[in-house]
């Protein structure tokens, strides 16, 4: 079992290489190499969690032999530390081209070796560490789309996976999102790192991946029982509010022709959540140089309420995305807060409910969604398929 991290030493002067492991003899193991030629034959064999070596050397130099290291996928990711006795910027940025984190000037000064040894190896292991966890997000996230295709139209399957994504998924991505604090805590600079950016992002990507997967599962488990008598008007209302200032800060004008006493039937969290998505995309995608509006009226068409967002906005161009326009993660315009997710989730919403969206949309003129809801009076035809111990309230 290693105790101790491995740090190899190269370089072809005697002297430095027994002053090296002097220093560092009593908290590493030391492997030495005389030349370059020498040390990459000794890296087939072993690799080291940190390489210190000379720039000057006969035969092949150290930035040969760094740019050697480098191009091996083995050998790439191991720090490199540069001996030197030259302290010209032009040798230092060479180095440092070549793929050196730091170098160390001689003679040596023994408390500034330990130092930068010890703070590379530190960033060698989270690296290390960090990359790991970033292959168990993105594994995590592919068995999550798994199970989601294999569970689509299995009831009690996706009652099983959301239960099993708001308990133990989500739990364990928290878990690392406060291993990734409690590193930054310990490293100081790996909070620079652009490792440890990336993987930051994929951790909240993930929880926020967990989460909208846990919607569709619990759409798709969706139970007749929970549909209610919902006044559209007063959903709108309320959305309208929520949107205001958005909408004031874009410039666009809020325009309302839906009657205050609309009942449709649906489940009150889902025609919450499909107005304001509506709302809130035709704010987002407004044209900056028009006169924005965003318009919602009411039209009755073969016995369903129809809601029309009517907006002239950026527009969607239909030949192009026609296909996609529903899809999970698909996204059509350049928006910081594009998610690609609204448009999937509200289409399962509706339909869930019993209705039906539909889009018109021109790019550089527009868009209007159309929303069908059942009316109120189809409750008493779906009360009488419920179970008898069923309520509707």
């Amino acid at each position: 079992m290693k105790t101790k991290d491995l740090i190899l030493v190269i370089d072809d002067q005697p002297n430095n290489l027994k002053v090296i492991a002097g220093l560092l003899a009593d908290e590493y193991e030391i492997s030495i190499a005389s030349n370059g030629e020498t040390a990459l034959s000794m890296l087939e064999k072993a690799q080291p969690d940190l390489i210190l070596l000379d720039i000057m050397m006969p035969g092949m130099d150290g930035f040969e032999t760094c740019k050697q290291l480098k191009s091996n996928p083995n050998t790439a990711s191991i720090p490199v530390i540069f001996l030197t006795a030259k302290t010209d910027i032009d040798d230092i940025t060479k180095g440092f081209k070549c793929g050196a984190v730091d170098y160390v000037t001689k003679p040596f000064n023994p408390a500034e070796v330990k130092a930068r040894v010890k703070n590379h190896l530190g960033l060698y292991k989270s690296q290390n560490l960090l990359s790991l966890k970033n292959l168990e997000l993105l594994e995590a996230e592919l068995e999550l789309t798994n199970m989601l295709d294999i569970s689509r139209n299995q009831n009690e399957r996706l009652k099983s996976f959301a239960h099993i994504v708001s308990h133990n998924l989500r739990s364990h991505a928290r878990n690392i999102s406060s291993l990734l604090e409690y590193l930054k805590e310990e490293s100081q600079a790996l909070e620079e790192s652009e490792i440890y950016r990336l993987l930051k992002n994929a951790s909240s990507n993930l929880l926020d991946t967990i989460t909208n997967l846990s919607e569709v599962a619990i759409l798709a488990a969706g139970d007749k029982k929970d549909f209610k008598v919902v006044n559209l008007g007063t959903v709108i209302e309320k959305a309208l509010e929520n949107v205001s200032a958005l909408a004031k800060s874009q410039g666009v004008i809020l325009i309302n022709q839906v009657p205050e006493n609309i009942q449709v039937l649906g489940i009150p969290a889902y025609t919450d959540s499909i107005i304001l998505n509506l709302l809130t995309n035709a704010i987002k995608y407004s044209d900056p140089a028009k006169e924005s509006f965003v318009r919602l009226s009411y039209t009755n068409e073969s016995g369903l309420i129809c809601i029309h967002v009517e907006d002239n906005g950026l527009g969607i161009d239909l030949v192009k995305f026609g296909k996609q326009l529903f899809g999970m993660y698909k996204t059509f315009h350049d928006h910081h807060d594009s998610k690609g997710f609204g448009l999937f989730i509200t289409k399962n919403q509706i339909e869930a409910i019993g209705g039906k969206i539909e889009v018109e949309s021109s790019p550089g003129i527009g868009t209007r969604f159309k929303v069908y809801f059942q009316p109120e009076k189809r409750l008493k035809n779906l009360s009488e398929t419920l179970p008898s111990n069923a309520t509707l309230a």
